[in-house]
């Protein structure tokens, strides 16, 4: 209950002016994503098709207890949260380059499928990811496209949450193509709401690699649904095994709690809030110094993000 006994505290009218923003942003993005995605199809439009998916389930948050005016805001630290660490991943495995940055992947992935005015692609002559063996080679070739030189950075921080959200859709298509391995919406928006550290996705992804899932399915096993006493019983000492192979000062006991952890993250919204409560503060204190809403700082990573290893 801490965070709705000091809910009052941080609706001002700034950042209320925020969250409307946030929110007619998802509103809009979900719609235009899903139609790019139907028109451009291929590998292509299956990121968009992602990206739309994944802000679908995004939005759910804000019909959540957190409502209209914090549940957009949680849903895109969400977003950057989970879009930072897959950055990091995607750097690691060498599917971009350690300075290339998500929201950078998104603005070409979004020029590459640019509509014109009757909805045909605007760059039909260049090249598809099919034409490349993997999504390293393909961003490559996009970036020869589109040089630094020619983002138009006013835009892209105008349009932030879209193309961070197009950027780790993308690169999450490389990282499954990297790891033989479906890495589901569900666990993306797992990793943003439980703040996931980036040794805690390795063992996560390890364990159900190992246990033969085609997909990451982190949610089900948190929820509980869709699996069998007996699933549930091996994919937790699955991740616990996995978990301790990476961090072995770990105990069993210490694991089973984290995993506790993710489980409220995944199943209550106000748990997120509570998590995030300084983040929060920290955007409401950039809106009422004045801030417009597209120059909210989403990416300065508090002290509490930092620790992804």
């Amino acid at each position: 209950m801490g965070f709705f006994s000091t809910i009052g505290n941080f609706v001002s009218g700034a950042i209320s002016a925020v969250g409307r923003c946030i929110g007619g942003a998802i509103k809009t993005a979900v719609g235009s994503l899903a139609h790019v995605a139907r028109t451009v199809g291929g590998s292509l439009g299956g990121i968009f098709g992602k990206a739309a998916g994944l802000l679908g389930r995004a939005a759910s948050i804000v019909a959540g207890p957190l409502g209209p005016i914090l549940g957009p805001i949680v849903t895109q630290i969400i977003i950057e949260v989970a879009a930072r660490v897959i950055e990091r991943i995607a750097q690691e495995l060498g599917i971009i380059d350690k300075d290339d940055k998500v929201e950078e992947v998104g603005y070409r992935l979004e020029e590459a499928g640019a509509l014109d005015d009757n909805s045909q692609l605007k760059h039909p002559e260049w090249k598809r990811p099919e034409d490349f063996d993997n999504l390293h080679d393909y961003y490559a070739y996009l970036k020869q496209m589109v040089p630094d030189e020619s983002i138009d950075y006013g835009k892209m921080k105008q349009n932030r949450l879209r193309y961070v959200t197009v950027g780790t859709a993308g690169l999450t298509e490389g990282w499954s193509q990297r790891m033989g391995i479906a890495i589901t919406d569900s666990f993306i928006l797992t990793i943003g709401r439980a703040n996931l550290r980036q040794g805690e996705i390795t063992a996560i992804v390890n364990a159900f690699k190992g246990l033969g899932f085609s997909s990451v399915e982190l949610e089900a096993f948190l929820r509980g649904k869709g699996l069998s006493i007996s699933e549930l019983n091996r994919i937790r000492e699955a991740i616990i095994s996995s978990y301790q192979a990476l961090y072995p000062n770990k105990t069993t006991d210490d694991i089973r709690l984290r995993i506790q952890e993710w489980r409220r993250a995944v199943c209550d919204d106000a748990a997120v809030g509570e998590q995030y409560k300084d983040w929060i503060q920290d955007i409401q204190s950039q809106a009422d110094q004045g801030l417009a809403p597209e120059d909210i700082d989403f990416h300065h990573e508090p002290s509490y993000t930092k620790d992804m290893k």
